[in-house]
């Protein structure tokens, strides 16, 4: 019976064996499993500066990083992750101290438990680049990450992980190229609310801006949004102070809830055409605002859409149709409104338009002013002489 026990085990010994090996390619070691077909990163054994870890060796897919993979390595500088990277073990990058840029192709990858456990804390990361195939960014990818600089987010991400990018206090510039990635559910858990963002770029695919995006970024001064934009999501831009200009993309059909709330730097503002509706608090506490250009697609202005707008001088509404406005849509009823030829009396007694105190006609059927069947600068200038001449 003793023996039969004994050759028993040692089957099942040789057999795990047999299920497993060590291998060793471009100078990276991984643990091979026989039965799964994966391999796990276990060890480095060269000093390059910059390393690639490719999705597949020998046949085998790259699935893991084991425990104290790269510790110490301090000469690494720049490191490449698999697009089939689906778990990296607490403290496999730990005493790495001169890497500074991490491409993460991973496209499901697990999270650490917490932001104690997070994979680069001893690296002083200056570029994170989010490949295109990445789907989920995990929690804490980037925590406390004070030198990181830039980052880029691919156009597949759909979900940002719990504290990805919480204490980036150096992160002034992000490329955000996501089709459809989700928003954060409140403002108080904005991605970038560590981060002084100076620089947003918005790429050519993104269709959804994401809701509180730049939410209270006083120090943003670039925004640049692509025409490709069909819907910016509410607060995404409410408390950026520093923006002093917007281009509303031309296929926007809704303005959304606060989502230009309290950018005091503004001063005038164009609606596009295709607006129908300007939602609640839009522009709310643009105190710099003076002057509103509203086509005539808008039907709806909510209230509070321009509460707080204390510069707001001149309102231009092409519309021949009164748009319906709450009493509280504007602060006061000071501005003065420039409405379509013949569409005075309408507005003199439209609910809360009326309380204007100045209803002057100035415009012509559109926004070609001098009819010369060109939109450009010599209709601005016609506009303008209009004005001067009420």
């Amino acid at each position: 019976m003793m023996k039969r026990t004994i050759f028993l085990m040692l089957a099942v010994l040789l057999s795990t064996l047999s299920a497993s090996a060590q291998l060793l390619d471009e100078g990276i070691e991984y643990h091979t499993d026989e039965g799964r077909r994966t391999a796990s990163v276990v060890g480095v054994y060269v000093s390059s500066k910059s390393i690639i870890i490719p999705s597949n060796v020998g046949g085998y897919t790259v699935s893991d990083i084991w425990y104290d993979a790269f510790r110490n390595h301090s000469w690494l500088t720049s490191i490449s992750l698999p697009v089939s990277l689906s778990w990296i073990y607490e403290g496999a990058f730990n005493g790495c101290t001169g890497l500074t840029t991490v491409t993460f192709n991973a496209e499901h990858c697990g999270s650490p438990s917490g932001s104690s456990d997070a994979w680069f804390k001893d690296c002083p990361l200056t570029t994170l680049v989010i490949g295109d195939k990445v789907r989920s960014i995990p929690n804490f990818i980037a925590y406390n990450q004070a030198g990181l600089k830039t980052l880029t987010i691919g156009n597949s991400v759909i979900t940002i992980g719990k504290g990805a990018f919480e204490g980036c206090a150096g992160l002034t510039t992000v490329t955000f190229n996501a089709e459809g990635c989700g928003s954060p559910s409140e403002s108080s858990d904005a991605w970038f609310k560590d981060c002084p963002l100076t620089t947003l770029v918005i790429g050519d695919k993104v269709r959804s801006i994401p809701d509180f995006i730049a939410y209270n970024q006083t120090g943003l001064k670039t925004l640049s949004i692509p025409n490709t934009v069909i819907k910016i999501g509410k607060g995404a831009f409410e408390g950026c102070t520093g923006l002093t200009s917007i281009s509303i993309p031309y296929c926007i059909t809704e303005i959304s809830a606060n989502v230009f709330e309290g950018c005091t730097g503004l001063t005038s503002l164009t609606i596009p055409k295709l607006v129908t509706k300007i939602g609640e608090g839009a522009f709310k506490d643009c105190t710099g605002l003076t002057s509103v250009t509203i086509p005539n697609s808008v039907t709806n202005i909510s209230g509070k859409a321009f509460e707080g707008c204390t510069g707001l001088a001149r309102v231009f509404s092409f519309n021949p149709e009164p748009p319906v406005i709450a009493e509280d849509t504007f602060s006061s009823y000071d501005a003065c409104i420039f409405v379509p030829k013949g569409c005075v009396s309408k507005y003199k007694e439209a609910e809360y338009w009326k309380n204007f105190k100045s209803i002057k006609e100035t415009y012509v059927e559109n926004i070609d002013i001098n009819g010369d069947g060109i939109i450009d600068m010599g209709d601005v200038t016609s506009l303008i002489n209009m004005i001067l001449d009420q």
